[in-house]
């Protein structure tokens, strides 16, 4: 088929050609020539009006739903006509399916939100660097025609350990098969639980999973100090907690302070009092702990069993307290799903398996924040509690 530069660069050539035909009489050879011309420059404007109209409809035509990408791929991967599915967070119009992370999920998955201070950059190319100052320049007070001194800078770097990460999702193809049955709903849902899951274990649990492994700001954290929850002091504990970070430097606003706590000492701190004996309120008032935001999550009482091979629970409950504008949380490059409909494994249980590859790193980027005196700060510390009934659960 023809390109409309193509067709318009003819259409200009048969103009010259019938241009020679006029202002004289033709022979019988020359008007079937002009006849002939004239039918190949009608036929080459519906050609045009053609093209312009297929154009003019593509860009109107309201992009397909995931669930329309979804089944329209997988008639292409039985086909042969493909050999993947691509998924993109932000690409509209490319034929990728939109994924993204839900903010609301099952109650059943509780814990695997993420502090408002932390976003997902996803597709990112490479692996991103963060240079960090260890040190500080100061201005100095010279007189006018006095020398400044050198005061030199030394620059360290935070690269992003970047691991891959995957999972099989079987769909029976029954329910493949079956128009009514949302595929892109369940798959999709089960890839949203599956990253949520990752990335709340990961985030919160004091697992130390080892070197070339990545690892939480609260892995292999040793606790700071011991807080009584329903103490006539708890709230003032806390409050001191958070203020030996303010006062190195960090700002509660400004880097992300978030408070970790599970669900069973939430409800013990929301009939906690502030101050006993007044009418101060409770520890935590209007989804706020002592005016800060916290997040709740059962893996905060989390670490890795004897044999490293399991998260199990912690034998006590903790507190985290985290500055998680200082965290970053990335997925790597392209996330492409495969279709395994042909395997044995899947064929013997009438079953099509969506396997997710992908690459996340988690990177804490306060491991090089350094106080005014060039001493290491940390953004991140672990407080037990006691005097909370009721044990941890992992998973």
């Amino acid at each position: 088929m023809k390109t409309l530069q193509e067709l318009k660069a003819r259409r200009e050539a048969i103009l010259a050609e019938l241009g020679n035909f006029q202002g004289r009489e033709l022979t019988a050879e020359e008007s079937a020539q002009f006849r002939a011309l004239q039918q190949e420059f009608d036929q080459n404007l519906r050609e045009v009006a053609s093209i312009n109209a297929d154009a003019a409809s593509r860009e109107h035509t309201p992009a397909k739903s995931n669930a329309e990408l979804l089944r329209e791929q997988m008639k292409e991967l039985r086909e042969g006509q493909r050999r993947e599915i691509t998924l993109a967070t932000e690409i509209e119009h490319s034929g990728a399916i939109v994924e993204k992370i839900n903010p609301v999920i099952e109650t059943r998955n509780e814990g695997l939100g993420l502090p408002a201070a932390v976003s997902i950059t996803t597709g990112v190319v490479g692996n991103e660097v963060w240079p960090t100052s260890i040190n500080d320049a100061d201005l100095q007070e010279v007189g006018e025609n006095e020398a400044l001194s050198d005061q030199g800078l030394d620059f360290g770097k935070v690269t992003p350990l970047v691991k891959r990460v995957g999972l099989s999702i079987p769909v029976s193809n029954a329910a493949i098969d079956n128009a009514a049955f949302d595929l892109e709903g369940f798959v999709g849902g089960k890839i949203n639980v599956a990253k949520r899951r990752y990335f709340g274990r990961k985030v919160y649990s004091q697992a130390a999973w080892g070197e070339g492994n990545i690892c939480g700001p609260f892995s292999g954290l040793t606790p700071k100090g011991t807080i009584v929850c329903d103490g006539a002091d708890t709230a003032a504990k806390i409050l001191e907690a958070v203020a030996e970070f303010t006062d190195k430097g960090l700002d509660p606003q400004a880097d992300g302070l978030c408070l970790v706590i599970d669900a069973v000492t939430e409800a013990k701190l929301k009939v906690t009092p502030i101050v006993y004996g007044e009418s101060a309120g409770m520890v935590i008032s209007g989804g706020k702990l002592l005016g800060y935001d916290y997040i709740v999550s059962h893996y905060i009482n989390t670490t890795l069993n004897q044999a490293k091979t399991k998260l199990v629970a912690t034998k006590d409950k903790f507190l985290g307290i985290g500055f998680f504008s200082f965290l970053s949380v990335q997925t790597h490059g392209t996330e492409r799903m495969a279709i395994d409909q042909n395997s044995k494994a899947v064929a013997i249980k009438n079953e099509t398996a969506f396997v997710l590859n992908s690459s996340v790193s988690i990177t804490d980027l306060s491991k090089e924040l350094r106080d005014a005196e060039g001493k290491k700060i940390a953004a991140f510390a672990l407080y037990k509690l006691s005097n909370v009934a009721g044990g941890s659960s992992s998973n």
